[in-house]
Formats: C-alpha cells, structure tokens, sequence
C-alpha cells in the first residue's frame, strides 16, 4: 500500500516539476526564437531600403539598375537580392547559383503586400532543406513606380543550429525528468515517513489491543455459559433474555476482534503461509457442513459443484477461512428461499483453480462494488449490523487471495444477486 503511494508522490512531484521545466523552456525557446525572427526581419527590411536608395540613385544618373556584377561588395555572405521591372521580369540580380530557382519560385509567386517579410521552406534536387526569408520593397521615384526589390537572406544554417539546440534541449529535458524522479523518490520517502510510522504504531496498536481482548473476552463468554448452564440458578424470562443478548454480542466482539488481529498481522506482514499440497474438495465440504445449520435456519439452499479431486498448493487454514467468508457473506445477504452455489474448477490455460460463489440475494449496485472489499465498508449498514457482519471478511479474503498470488473479482446485479469469482494459481 505505502509503495504504490509512494510511486504516486514520486510520480506527482516528477511530473509537476516536469510540467515546470518544459512550460519554462518552452517559454524561453519560443521567446527566443520571436527575438531573433523579429530581428533578421528588422535587418532584412533596413537592407532591402537601402538596395532601394541605391538603385533609385544610380537609375536617376545611368537610366538603369544597379549590374549584379558591379555589387560584389554589397552582397555579404548569405545576402541576395533581385530586381524586377514593372513587368515583373528580373532585370539585375544577384543570388547564389543554389538558390537562383527556389528564389525564382518564391518571386513568380509572390503576392504578400509590400514590406511583408516571409519564411520560405524549399527541398533542393538533392533533398535538402533550405530555408530563406524574403521581403518585397517598391522602387519609387515620385510619382513613377520604377519596379520592385526583392531582398532575402539564407536562414539555413540558423535552421540547423536551432536544431541542434532543440535536441541539446531535449536531452537536458530528460536527464532532469530522470533528476526529478530520483528527487520526487527522495522527497516522497521523507513525506510518507510520518504516515508510515503513524500506520504502524496504529497498526501495533491494533494487534495488542485485539490480542488482549481475546482472553477477557472468552472468560466472560464461558462465565455467561456457566450462568446459563446452572441448573441451580433461576433466572426471570427478562434475565433469560438479556443474557442470550449478551452472550450473542460478546461472540460478534470476539469475531471482530479476531478479524482486526488477523488484518493487523497481515499489514504487519508477520503473517507466514504453510503452503501444502491438498485436496480441496473435502475442505470445502467441510466448510458446508459447518454452515448448513446456519444455511438451514434461514431457508436456504447450498450446493457444491466440484471435481471428484482438485489438488492445490497453498496455506489450507487460510484457504478454509476464505471458502468460510465467501460463503458466508453469501448467506447474510441471501433472503429466504434462495439458492447459494459453491463452485470448483481447474483453469488450465492460466494453470490454477477458479473458486465461484454465486447467490441469488440483494445484489450489489455497481457504484459500490469498487468499494465492497475496503475495510469497514458495507452498503447497507445497518441491515448488516443486523445480520452481524463487521465489514471486515471480504477486505480479509483480498488478504488471503493476494497473499496466495491470486486474483478476487465480482459480478452483480442489484437485486438479482452476485458473483464471487476467485483465481489462486498453481506453483509451476
């Protein structure tokens, strides 16, 4: 119980600092990347109206732009621009070779409004990826539109460095997501450390407790055996009564008080099965024969269905107790008239033996059957207060069947009764 608590603390403190880490990182690298965007945007558009002062100047004096050959100096690695006419045909260029047709593309599809820069993704012929921004600038000399400038810049290496930094990143993500689980471990240890201690000590206390009451307990049942049984007392009708009351209570404490003992020793873990090869057939009809008195005094109707032997390896004493408190769970909640069946089968393709106890009685409601095996939990307390049920048999039956390895599940139908189906598997 505690280490599944514990992996859930560890597993809340880990994905909470987690969450933090990557909502700041992304923060950081969105943030980022907006910056340095918005900056190679700025630097695009200063040097694409720069392009345009110059190529207006030299058409006022020569009548034509700027020859891409004359602008060598102007052209920092990179860095490209072209020039179009009013027609849209390129009338000076000066762009790297590589980029000459992605670029072309880019113009002969350009419809953005002017000083709108964008990102362009292009595959090469051989399959790699380059990424360019490009902006649009109007050449005017008032009133005449002369043409238009196209100025980009090669963002690929930007690109991969960015890249590289998000896998970096991302390798640091996981080397602190595995520091944060050693830490989430190390803090959810310290936090369960009271509780664990409280636990035990609540868990001591319960097992002393209970231990010491079994004695007073018995003397005082045999002490109202002895009363009762006295051939030389004569007790009133009304004294009568109050003593079977009494002697009734105190056998429903001494059966809560050793189901609390029983539930104590299994928390502690002192709880040591001796695993035994056995038939299971005579053990169960022994248990029947124990309860058909009480199977009998409410009108019931108890059947076995079983091999003529089914061998198990397992602590008979507990398996007894289990087949004891499926049963009679099933007789408090069967009313009158109803049929409880015990049923016995191998289950060879999982290689254990399947124990089924099925009743025609009040039915669970499916919002509660998640909670009939935790402790103290009954659906109808008070009707089974009458019936002197504690809440304590089925949350002991998990502690058997979990000790054996096995598996305890339900299947019910309010009103039309319910299913036990238990799996216990064979040693191999």
């Amino acid at each position: 119980m505690f280490k599944a608590t514990r992996r859930k603390l560890t597993m809340l403190y880990a994905g909470l600092f987690f969450c933090l880490l990557v909502a700041f990182a992304a923060i950081i690298v969105t943030g980022s990347t907006w910056l340095f965007l918005n900056e190679l945007k700025q630097e695009i558009h200063l040097l694409a109206h720069e392009e345009v002062e110059e190529q207006i100047a030299v058409y006022r004096i020569k009548g034509v732009f700027i020859d891409s050959e004359e602008e060598n100096e102007h052209n920092p690695e990179g860095l490209f621009y072209c020039v179009s006419d009013n027609s849209g045909a390129i009338v000076s260029a000066n762009t790297p070779s590589r980029l000459q047709p992605p670029v072309m593309e880019a113009i002969r599809k350009w419809q953005e409004p002017a000083g709108a820069t964008k990102v362009i993704k292009t595959s090469m012929e051989d399959r790699q990826t380059v990424f360019f921004l490009l902006t649009a600038e109007p050449i005017l000399d008032e009133p005449n539109r002369l043409g238009t400038v196209y100025f980009g810049k090669d963002v690929t290496s930007y690109y991969i460095l960015f890249c590289r930094i998000l896998i970096g990143l991302a390798a640091t993500l996981l080397l602190f997501l595995l520091l944060a689980l050693g830490v989430g471990h190390l803090l959810s240890g310290r936090a369960m450390t009271p509780i664990v201690q409280s636990f035990a000590r609540q868990r001591e206390f319960t097992a002393d407790a209970s231990h010491e009451l079994r004695t007073p307990l018995s003397i005082i049942l045999a002490s109202a055996d002895v009363i009762q049984g006295d051939k030389g007392t004569t007790l009133s009708p009304f004294a009568q009564q109050v003593l079977d009351d009494m002697r009734e209570e105190i056998r429903k404490m001494t059966k809560l008080v050793r189901d609390l003992l029983t539930m104590a020793r299994g928390d502690g873990g002192t709880i040591t099965l001796q695993k035994t090869a056995f038939d299971l057939h005579p053990v169960a009809e022994q248990v029947i024969r124990t309860l058909e008195p009480l199977v009998q005094d409410k009108g019931l109707y108890l059947s076995l269905a079983t091999p003529a032997s089914l061998f198990l390896t397992a602590d008979e004493a507990r398996i007894r107790q289990l087949l004891f408190i499926l049963i009679d769970n099933a007789v408090k909640y069967t009313p009158p008239g109803g049929n409880i069946s015990l049923t016995l089968e191998a289950d060879e393709v999982r290689n254990g033996i399947r124990i089924i106890t099925a009743d025609t009685g009040i039915g669970i409601a499916s919002e509660e059957q998640k909670k009939i095996f935790d402790r103290f939990y009954r659906s109808d307390k008070a009707r089974s207060r009458d019936l002197g049920g504690t809440g304590l048999g089925l949350a002991i039956a998990v502690q058997i069947v979990s000790l054996h390895n096995g598996t305890i599940s339900i299947a019910s139908t309010l009103g039309k009764g319910a299913t036990f189906t238990v799996f216990l598997p064979r040693p191999d």
